[in-house]
């Protein structure tokens, strides 16, 4: 049976949503470290950074991180249709993380900054574009 650390409104239901759809039984114990309650000491035992979600494994380890446990839970449950049938490019998966973490710290474009020059026309500096760069 897994155990899933996790709050509402968080990463979570993306987890608990998998966990229903591969049908794998499941323990939910709702903690977070802004709403600290004893279940949050629990924990701390298993992730020391009291990350959420984390996802206790039927072997007693935990995983954390939603990407890595819905990857984990789609190989593990390769009928889910959580992952791909078809051969995946080893980079695909870890472009897919990439993107991810951007999206959830804010930063969903690459870094691309624009500064005025002397005729009041903009240069781009830094970053790549994906549609061509802009000339003078």
């Amino acid at each position: 049976m897994y155990t899933l650390y996790g709050s509402r409104g968080s990463g979570s239901a993306a987890v608990e949503a998998a966990l229903a759809l591969v049908g794998a039984p499941c323990r939910i114990v709702e903690t977070a470290s802004w709403d600290r309650n004893d279940a949050f000491q629990e924990l701390l035992k298993l992730n020391p950074l009291g990350q959420i979600p984390t996802l206790v494994l039927p072997d007693g380890s935990a995983l954390s991180e939603s990407a890595a446990i819905l990857i984990h839970l789609g190989s593990v449950h390769p009928d889910s249709g959580l992952l791909p049938r078809a051969p995946v490019r080893p980079n695909q998966t870890q472009r897919v993380r990439s993107r991810n973490q951007r999206q959830r710290h804010g930063n969903t474009r690459p870094s691309r900054s624009r500064t005025p020059t002397a005729g009041g026309r903009g240069s781009s500096t830094g970053g790549s574009c994906e549609t061509g760069c802009l000339g003078p």
